[in-house]
Order: structure tokens, then sequence, then C-alpha cells
């Protein structure tokens, strides 16, 4: 495992396709947010989402998803999410 030290709004890349960059650190409630830049087919889990099952197979690609079938879909899984991640 590489480990790196960065400050909010430090990058490192992985490849030459994918950046992440440091937005935030909240030590209060011991969390980073972070941004990813990846191309599109780069499918990016979160670890706690597959451990609880909460990642389906998509029959239809996200991307070629309209409101109606993302609502369907995920519309559990986006009220669990806090707003204000929501909208970022």
């Amino acid at each position: 495992m590489l480990i790196l030290k960065r400050c909010p709004y430090q990058t490192f890349s992985i490849g030459k396709d994918i950046e992440i960059k440091v937005l935030s650190i909240n030590k209060n409630e011991n969390s980073v947010r972070i941004g990813i830049n990846a191309p599109k087919n780069i499918k990016i889990l979160r670890d706690d989402c597959i451990n609880t099952n909460v990642i389906h197979k998509e029959e239809v690609p996200y991307e070629k998803m309209d409101d109606k079938q993302i609502q369907e879909k995920y519309g559990e899984l986006l009220k669990k999410i806090p707003e204000e991640v929501l909208n970022v």
C-alpha cells in the first residue's frame, strides 16, 4: 500500500487518466472529502457500498438513464445520502 500525505487542494494521479484531489479535511468528523477526475468508463465504488450490497448490476449504463430511471433504480439509496453531499 502506498501512503501519501496531501494538503487540501493538492492532487495526485493514478496512471495518465485518473486525478485525485483532496478537497477538504474535517478533523472534527475525522473525514476527508476528495474529488476524482476519471474517464466515464472507470467505475468508482465506495467500499462501504460494495460491502453492504448497495451496488447492483446495471442493465442500462447510468449515463444513459433518464431522471425517472435513476429515481426508480436508486431512489431509496439517494434518500440516505445527506443533502450537503448531493449539492456539491
